[in-house]
């Protein structure tokens, strides 16, 4: 500021997106029956022809909450999110998967939401894939460092770091994240999900590992 001091800047920050995630938070949990059609926005884009061909006016179907919920977990450009709004963040996309799954719902409010939510799912799927990813390559690194290397005395491995405490920690968390967003009831979101997990997570570092090690002769 004027004043050098940047303390009320960060305030005004920290207030703005306190606000923003109880608004996603709030709205996600009124998110229903009744509601659900005026959250759900329809129009009308031009999108211009290739060559040759002329354009056409196509319906695009955006989901704004769901959107909003997305970009409270961490990414690329905001990896440092608070662990408060990322299980907010969630937490809104939990409920809002489910309202594409709720057969209560209008056929055209309950698919213009499932194709935001397919849309993006990739984003979500990683938030998952992500957590075990760091789970086990913590406990693995720890299992290297300090249980298979025999020069670190016993009370050595108690006190290391990566503690395997918070590593078993980040895999439990994914692995219920999994089940709440399979629970959701989606199909479609599910066979995507479990085919981001089983490429980014189970093949390369499970079972490839373990393939590893029998054709090393370890496992026999």
């Amino acid at each position: 500021g004027e004043n050098g001091g940047g303390g009320n800047g960060r305030d005004e920050v920290e207030s703005l997106v306190a606000c923003y995630v109880s608004l996603v938070k709030s709205m996600a949990l009124r998110a229903d029956v009744n509601t659900l059609p005026f959250m759900v926005v329809r129009c009308k884009v031009w999108e211009v022809g290739e060559e040759g061909e002329e354009g056409h006016y196509v319906e695009k179907v955006t989901f704004p909450l769901y959107t909003c919920a997305v970009s409270l977990l961490p990414s690329s450009l905001y990896p440092g999110v608070d662990p408060f709004v990322r299980i907010t963040g969630f937490n809104a996309i939990l409920n809002c998967i489910k309202l594409a799954a709720d057969e209560n719902i209008n056929i055209e409010d309950r698919k213009g939401v499932e194709i935001v939510v397919l849309r993006e799912e990739e984003e979500v799927g990683m938030e998952i894939i992500k957590e075990l990813v760091e789970g086990m390559m913590g406990i693995r690194s720890y299992m290297e460092k300090h249980v298979f290397n025999p020069s670190v005395p016993f009370h050595g491995r108690l006190n290391a770091s990566p503690s395997p405490n918070s590593c078993v920690t980040n895999m439990i968390e994914g692995t219920l994240k999994l089940g709440d967003l399979l629970s959701c009831g989606l199909t479609r979101f599910n066979e995507m999900v479990i085919e981001g997990v089983l490429a980014g997570f189970v093949y390369p570092m499970i079972l490839e590992p373990l393939a590893m090690g029998w054709r090393g002769g370890g496992l026999r």
